[in-house]
Formats: structure tokens, C-alpha cells, sequence
């Protein structure tokens, strides 16, 4: 049923696409999404609301309306199967770049690497679990990490997602998934072997729900 999801999803953005290289459509998607989901919830929301309009701006209206159509794909997704669902479509209409390191870790080894390390967790109740990949990509391996914890009996409040990436995609990617699911998570687009940042951070509607914003400090 996730393949079929993935299918119909590429080619709404094949749809949306007209002449535009199929990869941009993608980032301009994801960028908007990322923006209406952040705006509510943050002090940048005018930034938010020109980010969405800039790039909503240039697409007919006939190509806009593929996106409420694949924002619903992306959801029965997640809700059939709680993994990262745009990696995948990222991977299948060629974005990943093998020459700059891009890679998508396959979820069947995110889920091996997160047991092992929520299996490691020692988790007292109420204290926040903080976990961290400078490197998130598409933030497989930070969904993974955290429905292993989920599975552990982390309470999703307790659990904290920091990532970062210097691919602007995968940012907006791992923010939409991670909010999607209800985590409390950080993304931070920058150079992960300077740590210098490219833009501001992100901060997920669940941080603030969760209070996570308040229990760190």
C-alpha cells in the first residue's frame, strides 16, 4: 500500500511539474509544506508566510492544486506506517546525490540501529531523552530512533529529535515527517563538519506542545 502511496505521490508531482525539473517540484512541496506547518507555531511567521508565497508564486493555480492532494498521500502514509515516506520518494525520482554523500539509509537498518540504541536508554520518568544526526538527510534514522523509543516505553514527551542537514530538502523533509508524527524536534539547516549554520533553526509544533521548550532548561 506504501508503494502504491509513493506512486501516486510522484506522480502528483510529475502533475505539478509542466516543464520544471520533477526534483525542484519536490523541494518547492516540501518547502511550502514546512512553512505552513511551522507558521502557526513560531515568532517568524511572517518569514513563513513570504517563504510559502514565493514559492507557491510560481505555479498556476491548476499546478497548486496538487497540494492538499499529496499533503493527504503524505499522511494516510504515515498513519499505514510510521517511517520516513518522502526519503524514499526523494531516492526514487533521483535527488539523492551519491557524489555529495547522499545516501538513504534503508529503513529495515534505521529500525536495527534505533532498537539498539533505545535499547540502551536509561529513562527516568518525565526527564527528557535527547537524540541527535548533524547529518539527518531526509531524517530516517531519526524517525526511526524515535518510534524505537516509542517501542521502549519513552513517552513521545520525554523524547527530544535534534537534526541537521545541509541540504535544504532534507530539512524541510525531516521537519514535515517529525511534525507530521508529533515529535518534539529541532532541525537545523547547516554545514554538519563546521557546524556553521546556513539559516535559522526550526522548531517542530510538538516542542512546544510537548513543553519540551520549557523542560530543558
Amino acid at each position: 500500500m506504501i508503494d502504491t502511496k509513493k506512486k501516486e505521490f510522484i506522480k502528483h508531482l510529475y502533475d505539478m511539474a509542466g516543464s520544471r525539473f520533477v526534483v525542484d517540484v519536490f523541494g518547492d512541496v516540501v518547502g511550502m509544506f514546512a512553512a505552513s506547518l511551522e507558521k502557526p507555531f513560531t515568532n517568524h511567521a511572517e518569514e513563513c508566510e513570504k517563504r510559502y508565497m514565493s514559492l507557491v508564486g510560481n505555479y498556476t493555480k491548476a499546478e497548486a492544486a496538487h497540494l492538499p492532494v499529496l499533503l493527504g498521500i503524505l499522511v494516510q502514509a504515515l498513519e499505514e506506517k510510521r517511517e520516513s515516506f518522502l526519503g524514499p520518494v526523494l531516492e526514487e525520482i533521483g535527488a539523492a546525490n551519491t557524489r555529495n554523500g547522499q545516501f538513504l539509509t534503508p529503513a529495515s537498518i534505521a529500525n536495527v540501529c534505533g532498537r539498539i540504541c533505545a535499547g540502551g536508554i536509561d529513562h527516568k520518568p518525565g526527564e527528557v531523552v535527547k537524540v541527535s544526526d548533524p547529518a539527518c538527510g531526509c531524517g530516517v534514522l531519526l524517525i526511526s530512533q524515535g518510534e524505537e523509543m516509542l517501542k521502549a516505553g519513552i513517552p513521545q514527551r520525554d523524547i527530544f529529535l535534534v537534526g541537521g542537514d545541509i541540504d535544504l530538502r532534507g530539512c524541510d523533509s525531516t521537519f514535515v515527517e517529525l511534525t507530521l508524527l508529533g515529535y518534539a524536534a529541532r532541525i537545523d539547516h547547516q554545514n554538519a563538519m563546521t557546524m556553521q549554520d546556513i539559516s535559522r533553526p526550526r522548531f517542530t509544533p510538538g516542542f512546544y506542545l510537548h513543553g519540551t521548550q520549557w523542560r530543558l532548561k
